[in-house]
């Protein structure tokens, strides 16, 4: 996670948290990832660096990007997942490879 070193009269604020959605259909996998700029509440409850936990960091980044967005992110992974089933594009060696001799 970056973070300010000071800011808002705080130390060690968060700002960006890097953060990836996986998903699997038991055979395949894949993931889309990216990263979530967290706005600081100053009207909130301060949470020191030392003290976040996985849990309190997910639900911001859950809030920041939105029920759509999260949903259009599971629907990226989703498709990924049906072309790694089902192919529509395949790329193979030719059927006399290796080439032969000369």
């Amino acid at each position: 996670m970056s973070r300010y070193k000071s800011a808002n009269g705080q130390d060690d604020v968060v700002y960006l948290v890097p953060w990836r959605l996986d998903g699997t259909d038991g055979t395949y996998s894949t993931y889309v990832d990216g990263a979530q700029p967290i706005e600081f509440d100053s009207t909130g409850t301060f949470v020191a660096y030392a003290d976040l936990s996985k849990e309190t960091v997910l639900g911001w980044v859950q809030t920041a990007l939105g029920d759509e967005k999260i949903a259009e992110y599971q629907a990226t992974i989703d498709e990924k997942l049906s072309n790694m089933a089902t192919p529509v594009i395949i790329t193979e060696s030719p059927p006399w490879f290796p080439p032969p001799a000369l």
